[in-house]
């Protein structure tokens, strides 16, 4: 489990952390052009899941 934190933690650290230079070490090694979003790491090339809203329980207020 200790190996999977580390290997995320590593490429959150390559690919999204800025330092001062504002620039990540994969912008200095020029593989990428921008920093990354923590959503294009957990989900390359796909939609982002968003969570649903609950429904309201209850009657409704009448609009005055």
């Amino acid at each position: 489990m200790m190996e999977k934190y580390v290997t995320i933690f590593r490429a959150v650290n390559n690919f999204v952390f800025v330092g001062d230079d504002g620039a990540t070490p994969t912008m200095r090694l020029g593989l990428v052009d921008e920093p990354l979003a923590f959503e294009d790491l957990l989900w390359p090339g796909q939609p982002v899941p968003r969570l649903r809203q609950a429904k309201r329980l209850g009657r409704r207020l009448p609009v005055s």
